[in-house]
């Protein structure tokens, strides 16, 4: 009887050991602390022409003035921004104001781009935005046309010139 005893103490020991350390297993002491991780993403802005001339020539057939393409590569990863191109009246080499050819006026000045044609106002165009492309690169070609309000002989002979303004516009 006595070492009966003794094997029911020594199971029942060793059974409270297994059933203690099941059930104390899962508690323990934890600890947990947390931080915030925060990422500045920088502005990026790319704006590249090509070439910086164009040329327009007259084309007989169709009565106007068409251009050589440009290429045109820009990015921006604003929230909000708009890519403007703008030009002012063509002026002869002595600037006369005589001697120039209108353009943001009459609206006859375009800037055809992947095949949308946008006219010039006193303002300049808007050719994109982020609504458009959003915030990867993009690489366009624009080519330039132009139809005098008036007959080409209208103007004196010479060449005229203009400059052709690309913004990236960011907005706040």
């Amino acid at each position: 009887m006595k070492k009966r005893m003794i094997k029911f103490f020594l199971v029942f020991t060793v059974m409270t050991f297994i059933l203690a350390g099941t059930v104390f297993a899962g508690v323990g002491l934890e600890l947990e602390q947390s931080h915030s991780l925060s990422l500045t993403i920088p502005l990026l802005t790319e704006l590249s022409l090509s070439t910086d001339s164009v040329v327009l020539e007259y084309n007989d057939n169709e009565e106007l003035f068409d251009s050589n393409t440009i290429t045109v590569t820009y990015r921006c990863n604003a929230r909000n921004w708009a890519l403007q191109v703008s030009a002012e009246d063509f002026n002869s080499p002595d600037n006369s104001p005589a001697e120039s050819v209108p353009i943001p006026a009459t609206g006859n000045l375009a800037a055809v781009v992947e095949g949308n044609t946008y006219y010039f106002a006193e303002d300049g165009i808007t050719i994109a935005s982020n609504e458009d492309t959003g915030t990867t690169e993009k690489t366009v070609n624009v080519s330039y046309q132009l139809e005098l309000a008036e007959d080409v002989n209208y103007y004196a002979e010479d060449e005229y010139e203009t400059e052709v303004k690309y913004t990236l516009f960011v907005f706040e």
